[in-house]
């Protein structure tokens, strides 16, 4: 999203609108003709975006702290690592 950004803010509004508003619209358009799919589809689509969130939120978190704990015992000196 940076790219469009860089456009400007406009253009970063309009395509998260777009982004979001033309999959639901696709995905209703489907659900008439194949409910079934369409119900699957978006069930596996929540699992891989919760499992993804997962692995983000673990690699910053639990794997940031056992590199910041590496750190501390080869120097020995306590320092403190600061997370964005």
């Amino acid at each position: 999203m940076s790219y469009y950004l860089s456009i400007g803010f406009f253009m970063l509004v309009l395509m998260k609108v777009v982004l979001l508003v033309l999959p639901v619209f696709v995905l209703e358009w489907c659900r008439r003709r194949r409910t079934r799919f369409v119900h699957v589809m978006l069930r596996l689509a929540i699992v891989a975006y919760v499992s993804i969130y997962a692995f983000g939120f673990l690699h910053l978190n639990v794997l940031a702290s056992d590199r910041t704990e590496d750190l501390t015992s080869v120097s020995g000196v306590s320092q403190t690592c600061r997370l964005r």
